[in-house]
């Protein structure tokens, strides 16, 4: 294909008689001011003509092939067609005026490309210059100087479109040369391209399946979609490394490589405030906690309201719309809980008390039936799909069905009230140890055959201390709520714990036996069944005053087991 440089010419004269064209004269042209005669060789005008030939090729027998310029032919001296038709504009010497005025340049326009065939185009990252004797590097198009390879930063003072191959510089010192030199560049010629591209998001980690690659072949868009794993599918495929950004994509056919272009979401974390108490160097990079991991127990749940009207009487019974409700609970119509002690739940039907009263609950009064099951985890995917270890009991309804994490209580998933071996020593030192300090003696407290008894509604937590202000009478502590009774070894020691007014625990008399003297002390230790957890409320971001109140319910879910 033949190409001419340019189709048009912009002509003028110097003043003298003589023609320019472009800041250049163009020689044998003249302009007689007198006859208005205008003369324009061709000569000047004759352009050599390149056509470049192409040829394909691969770099082993297996991969893709490549096509790249084999070389070029040149046709010289062709005549371009001299212009028919000129438009001439002048002005009088009448209303002409001299103006004086300095011109400050201070930007550069030049062409890396010129004189190289086309079709041609500048490979981005290779370029380097010399600006008014200042080192200038390219990276992705733009032009840096003060180049910090540490950080990957400098004084942008240009910019190169690969394309076209024109390099604009910008804020140049004034009426100073731009003296600007290439130092290095690659560029290739001929239409050419690729069936796999390999790179880098400009920023990372990605949120996973928000990556999308596209690609032209003629009038036809190829596209590739990122999945959970990190494969790429569609008419692009390939993969991508959420974390690090890398990603490859492969194409069915020959694109060219600067029509690829992607799509992707980037995640960003916000360091914590300390002062909230949370150690964040527990916490993932990215900010967010997983809550289901693979083992865990974890509790499929869906609830459903059945009104029950606002008239009952005592014994009735009503029939729920879910008889194989794994829980049924009675809520009035604010959300207040009813009594358990109110009804029973008897095959299938909610039976009303009897006596009934119902006097502090707001009607109508509304059935929650819940089905719920556990279940285990066997795989966790980060698409957030789950596998669960065991069949479903039940179909569960989409909406409003929930699968929740359990926290499991206890090192072996149990939550049970006991307390420690008690041991017995001389004299109390103040010090709340877990072992005997000092001797041995002689008198014991016989809880192998008189144990220490607990509930689960009276135990707390706590490192208890007996200690004898006579040989039959002594005083009870706790370490952290101090004196808690006075008695005497003809008495069972029940004290009363005064949150629940159950007894902390309950020591029979005859497990004290005698020997006791003056002084002598016990300490043992209780355990109860609460579990300590920690509820933080998380919210999304916002410049917006929340007007809602934040609620959430925690359910505490176990077998119970009386221990004689």
């Amino acid at each position: 294909m033949e190409n001419f440089s340019s189709n048009h010419a912009e002509i003028y004269d110097n003043g003298n008689g003589g023609l320019m064209t472009n800041g250049r004269l163009i020689n044998g042209a003249s302009i007689d001011y007198v006859t208005g005669d205008i003369v324009i060789p061709t000569e000047p005008f004759k352009q050599p003509i390149h056509t470049a030939t192409y040829s394909e090729f691969s770099l082993t027998d297996t991969s893709p092939r490549y096509v790249a310029v084999a070389g070029s032919t040149t046709i010289q001296r062709t005549v371009v067609v001299a212009p028919k038709h000129a438009m001439v504009e002048f002005v009088s010497s009448e209303e002409t005026r001299t103006v004086g005025d300095t011109v400050r340049s201070t930007s550069q326009t030049f062409d890396v490309l010129q004189g190289v065939a086309i079709p041609r185009i500048a490979l981005l990252n290779s370029w380097t210059f010399e600006i008014q004797g200042k080192f200038t590097i390219e990276r992705d198009g733009v032009l840096y100087q003060d180049w910090n390879y540490n950080q990957g930063t400098g004084t942008v003072v240009g910019s190169l479109n690969a394309a076209t191959g024109i390099v604009n510089i910008n804020n140049l010192a004034p009426n100073a040369s731009p003296n600007i030199k290439v130092l290095s560049g690659i560029y290739h010629q001929g239409e050419y391209g690729v069936q796999q591209i390999h790179g880098r998001t400009a920023i990372a980690p990605i949120n996973p399946e928000s990556f999308i690659a596209y690609a032209e072949t003629g009038e036809t868009t190829l596209r590739g979609d990122s999945q959970a794993d990190g494969s790429i599918t569609g008419t692009l495929s390939g993969s991508i490394d959420y974390d690090t950004g890398l990603f490859n994509v492969s194409a069915n056919a020959i694109v060219p490589p600067e029509s690829l272009r992607y799509n992707a979401v980037s995640l960003t974390s916000i360091p914590i405030d300390t002062d909230i108490g949370i150690n964040a160097v527990r916490l993932p990079q990215d900010g967010r906690v997983p809550i289901f991991r693979v083992g865990d127990v974890v509790v499929l749940t869906n609830k459903m309201l059945q009104d029950l009207g606002s008239a009952h009487t005592a014994g009735a019974t009503i029939p729920l719309n879910r008889s194989d409700a794994d829980r049924v609970c009675v809520v009035d119509a604010n959300g207040k809980r009813v009594l358990a002690t109110q009804y029973d739940i008897v095959s299938g039907s909610l039976v009303w008390a009897m006596p009934l009263d119902l006097s502090g609950y707001a009607m109508p009064l509304s059935a929650c039936l819940i089905y719920e099951e556990e279940n285990r985890l066997m795989g966790v995917n980060i698409s957030g799909s789950l596998k669960l270890q065991y069949g479903l009991k039940r179909n569960y309804p989409i909406e409003k069905t929930y699968l929740s994490s359990a926290i499991i209580g206890g090192e072996k998933g149990d939550l049970l009230v006991r307390a420690t071996e008690p041991f017995s020593q001389q004299a109390w030192t103040k010090v709340w140890q877990n072992t005997r300090i000092g001797d041995e003696i002689l008198a014991k407290l016989n809880v192998k055959d008189y144990p220490i008894k607990l509930t689960s509604d009276g135990a707390i937590n706590g490192r208890w201390l007996i200690e004898f202000v006579s040989p039959t009478q002594f005083k009870l502590y706790e370490e952290r709520l101090g004196l808690i009774a006075a008695s005497d070894t003809l008495s069972d020691l029940a004290p009363l714990n005064p949150a629940t007014n159950k007894p902390f625990f309950t020591l029979p008399h005859l497990a004290f036996g005698g020997g006791w003297e003056t002084r002598n002390c016990v300490r043992f230790n209780t355990s109860t069944t609460s579990m300590g957890i920690w509820f933080i409320r998380a919210i999304q971001p916002t410049a917006d005053k929340t007007s809602h109140a934040d609620k959430f319910t925690a359910c505490l879910r176990g077998n119970t087991n009386i221990i004689e």
